[in-house]
């Protein structure tokens, strides 16, 4: 049973029994899941901010790992401590997010042309230009190289590209 406690500005909810919550969540109880997330959110929302710096991927990533606890409920009865299990699956989320935008971010590099121009310059040149041409990519995050496809392959005005964003 879990009892709502207000300290200072935040609602904070103590967790009298977990093994009976952890029951109910296996069990499928929405109230339950309600429980938890009031209990858990608001910290494993601030871990995910801080461990990736935006806002949006982390309210991502709380929705995901909310979604994964309803979606494994029938193992939940298995898990001993519920806080070391709930930020143990948030932590592999976020790794997981990360090694997919690192795949995206590859593709996305691989997909933009470096079609620099051959000009009378030595052809010894033209690869060390083309190689930092795909140096500065790398540095670029995955928005930033979304918006060079968008303005080179999409032939956007910046006033468009403006509006996409």
């Amino acid at each position: 049973m879990c009892h709502k406690i207000s300290s200072g500005s935040a609602l904070l909810i103590q967790m009298d029994n977990e093994s009976e919550l952890l029951s109910r969540l296996a069990a499928g109880d929405p109230v339950a899941f309600s429980e938890l997330y009031d209990h858990f959110a608001l910290r494993l929302h601030r871990t995910f901010l801080r461990l990736g710096g935006s806002r949006s991927d982390a309210d991502d990533l709380l929705q995901d790992l909310f979604l994964q606890l309803v979606r494994s409920r029938n193992s939940l009865s298995r898990v001993r401590n519920l806080t070391t299990y709930l930020f143990s699956c948030a932590f592999r989320l976020f790794h997981k997010q990360q090694r997919n935008k690192k795949r995206t971010q590859q593709k996305m590099q691989e997909r933009i042309k470096l079609d620099l121009p051959r000009s009378s310059i030595d052809p010894a040149v033209h690869v060390e230009h083309v190689e930092l041409a795909r140096f500065a990519l790398r540095k670029l995050t995955l928005i930033e190289q979304q918006l060079i496809v968008l303005k080179i392959d999409g032939e956007l005005t910046f006033a468009e590209l403006g509006e996409v964003l």
